[in-house]
């Protein structure tokens, strides 16, 4: 089964936030962003993807290769 990668650094980096950064900023552990960017978002849940959008003031669909 493949999976869509997460663009969550990539853009992090146009925004020029740092992951630690953007945890503290959406309520998520650092642990549990690093786990959504390396195996991709389709285990968060919904809620966590929406604070992560909004965070990074990106639509949810960017967020997905």
């Amino acid at each position: 089964m493949r999976y869509m990668k997460s663009r969550i650094r990539e853009i992090c980096q146009e925004r020029g936030m740092t992951l630690s950064k953007l945890a503290l900023r959406c309520g998520i552990s650092y642990e549990a962003l690093r786990r959504y960017e390396i195996k991709g978002l389709y285990k968060a849940q919904f809620g966590y993807m929406v604070r992560i959008a909004k965070a990074l003031d990106c639509q949810l669909e960017d967020l997905f290769r």
